[in-house]
């Protein structure tokens, strides 16, 4: 006689199903690790511990670049799950480009690129039977560019008030002549950037300064110059230089250029001469300069 079918009452296989996946959930945040990033999501572990974090750029051009000296921070927002008795925060960045306070950092490296921020916050969950730990980590990422400059000078005559040039008309000078040097500088995002300004120095060998002016931000200027009166007669160059300097002085970049002069000696030759009789001042003279 075959032995009766037993079965098996409902309310123990879901007894049994129940202590099954108490089991689990237990045993789960054990091995909790850090969901990837993925379309923007923050990541979040299994006890409902959650980061995420947001960039705010302090000095920045305006398409969020930045340039040496520039500053921004990486404030992170942490959400901690019921079961989470501490964290703590460390972070990763190129410390070499970087210098950080608190979570903000200013760019004090000369490398340029793109570089990421990252925080990892470190969660310590305490439950019932076991205690677990996990990281998240949540990362920024910002662009560092170089401060390309353009610089273009001219040379500028100078009159007396009758009109008369003070230089030759083969562009040389002679001792005591006066002129001019103005320059124009820029870079990218000039416009944007009032926070940085431009100096511009002078090197002009055997020339004495007469006066200078520029815009309030340096863009553009210039340097007016006597050639000394014990000048040596040869070529020279003038050379203006430009720096670029942020609000709190450091040199964000440098550009240089030249200008070519020569003093030469005087040396007046008649083009047209006239008998004059005495007392007579309308006869027709002239010489190459006044």
């Amino acid at each position: 006689m075959a032995a009766p079918f037993r079965t098996v009452p409902r309310i123990l296989v879901l007894n049994r199903f129940f202590v099954l996946l108490v089991l689990l959930v237990i045993a789960i945040p054990t091995f909790a690790v850090a969901l990837s990033r993925s379309g923007g999501v923050d990541p979040c572990d299994f006890q409902g511990d959650c980061v995420s974090s947001s960039i705010v750029y302090f000095r920045s051009n305006p398409d969020h670049t930045l340039y040496l000296g520039d500053a921004f921070s990486v404030p992170v927002s942490i959400t901690a799950g019921s079961n989470t008795s501490s964290y703590s925060v460390s972070w990763s960045y190129d410390q070499s480009i970087f210098e950080k306070s608190g979570d903000t950092f200013t760019v004090v490296g000369n490398e340029t690129g793109v570089f990421t921020i990252s925080a990892a916050v470190a969660f310590s969950e305490a439950g019932n039977a076991t205690e677990s730990n996990s990281t998240l980590t949540t990362s920024q990422s910002v662009t560092v560019i170089p401060l390309e400059m353009t610089l273009k000078t001219r040379v500028v005559n100078m009159t007396d008030p009758d009109g008369n040039v003070f230089r030759n008309s083969d562009g040389t000078f002679y001792r005591n002549d006066s002129f001019c040097e103005s320059w124009s500088a820029t870079f990218q995002f000039a416009g944007q950037r009032t926070d940085i300004k431009i100096n511009v120095t002078s090197v002009a060998p055997s020339l004495r300064v007469l006066n200078y002016s520029a815009d309030p931000l340096g863009r553009t200027g210039r340097f007016c110059y006597v050639v000394e009166t014990d000048a040596p007669y040869e070529p020279y160059n003038t050379t203006l230089v430009a720096r670029a300097l942020n609000s709190e002085g450091v040199s964000l970049g440098r550009k240089s250029s030249s200008q070519p002069f020569a003093v030469v000696h005087y040396d007046p030759q008649f083009t047209a001469y006239a008998y004059m009789e005495y007392g007579n001042s309308t006869a027709p003279t002239s010489l190459e300069r006044p």
